[in-house]
């Protein structure tokens, strides 16, 4: 068989033929936080062979995406979406430009516009922000919109200062909480921030004294929509003073995409039940592995413990009896599953007329055929008052 060139790209320059690479589209690209409320921040990696990028944008994977921009310059990595609506998802799609044309492929990523709450002027109100105490007006430069404030730290277990910011979030779902202020020598080194969410809440202690006047990642939580979540910030047991110049919550639709893989690797399937204590939602549930030793009743999802050995269990042997193999569980699935992808599934626990599941939740392979980082199946198994499950 005679070699075959396949050309991609041709350039006729001075008389010569000139061989030029198809550039290739960027290997990851993320959401960041944005400069203002309402918008979505893009950032990506920069891509070989690209001499400027094009943005793209749909509200369906592979749907007809309108071009935001067509020709950004090679030194643009970043791009900020201010037309998007809040609430709405969106899929961003990133490709590169070069000499012979466009990438042959784009990196995208599901992105919906950030929410910013700044903190009010000194002794002032403000929409999304309660507080109690003495906040002071900090004439450090680099503040996000109004001036940040700062309180004295107070010792012991009680706050005399708190500073507590509520966005009203769009949807349900993931999202990433970024806090800022202005740093200083004599801001504290552990300034407390409780981040509080349906779910629970996180305690961080925050470096003031670095880091100023940017957006500084705080962690992920779920969500509902409305005022279901708020950024405390408080001055007991700091180090120095504390400062608030604003939040921000990105929604987090689906992991950033990385190196190597392509947009269509990742979409998200959302399970929420509200479990009332008489029934398992079969559209949602099903027996996991054949482990159907598990009844709805009373309010309570119980499993059993059920022996499987072939000796019978009057006449086992110790041995047998605890060899683990001998044993099984019941267990539920959800019915939803898919590859390389974001898999969430949440049970809202208890509602009444249900008492609640004590359930133990992890991911697995539900085939070794199909390799154990493709599927998810989480299991829930309950433990009556003694412990014994």
């Amino acid at each position: 068989m005679k070699p075959r060139l396949f050309i991609v790209g041709l350039v006729v320059l001075s008389g010569l033929f000139r061989l030029e690479a198809q550039p290739l589209p960027p290997t990851s690209v993320s959401v960041v936080p944005a400069s203002a409320g309402g918008e979505v921040a893009l950032s990506w990696s920069a891509a070989d062979n690209a001499t400027g990028y094009v943005v793209r944008r749909a509200t369906t994977l592979g749907g007809a995406y309108a071009t935001l921009a067509a020709s950004l310059p090679s030194s643009s990595t970043t791009f900020t979406d201010s037309t998007a609506q809040a609430g709405v998802n969106y899929h961003y799609a990133i490709g590169s430009l070069g000499a012979s044309g466009a990438s042959p492929g784009f990196r995208g990523v599901w992105a919906s516009p950030a929410l910013l709450v700044d903190n009010a002027v000194a002794a002032g109100v403000a929409a999304g922000v309660t507080y109690t105490g003495d906040w002071s007006a900090s004439l450090l430069a680099g503040s996000f919109g109004n001036a940040s404030l700062f309180a004295a730290a107070v010792a012991g277990a009680t706050p005399t200062a708190t500073y507590t910011f509520t966005p009203v979030l769009p949807t349900r779902g993931l999202y990433d909480v970024y806090l800022r202020w202005t740093a200083a020598s004599n801001r504290a080194g552990n300034t407390p921030v409780d981040v509080v969410f349906p779910d629970g809440s996180r305690t961080l202690a925050v470096n003031q004294q670095i880091n100023g006047g940017v957006w500084n990642y705080l962690t992920t939580i779920p969500a509902e929509a409305g005022s279901t979540a708020s950024v405390t910030i408080r001055n007991n047991g700091a180090n120095g003073n504390v400062v608030v110049d604003g939040i921000q919550f990105v929604p987090r639709l689906s992991p950033w995409a990385p190196a190597g893989g392509a947009p269509q690797d990742y979409t998200m399937v959302s399970i929420e039940d509200n479990f009332d204590g008489a029934s398992l939602n079969q559209s949602l549930w099903g027996t996991f592995a054949g482990r159907s030793a598990y009844v709805v009743s009373g309010g309570n999802l119980r499993t059993r413990l059920r022996y499987i050995g072939a000796t019978p269990l009057a006449t086992a042997t110790t041995a047998e009896l605890e060899n683990e193999a001998n044993w099984t569980q019941g267990g539920i699935i959800a019915d939803h599953a898919q590859k390389f992808g974001y898999h969430e599934a949440r049970i809202r626990l208890p509602q009444a007329p249900a008492r609640g599941v004590d359930t133990a939740y992890w991911h697995a392979a539900t085939d070794e055929y199909i390799h154990g980082y493709e599927m998810d199946a989480p299991e829930f198994f309950n433990k009556d008052s003694s412990g014994v499950q």
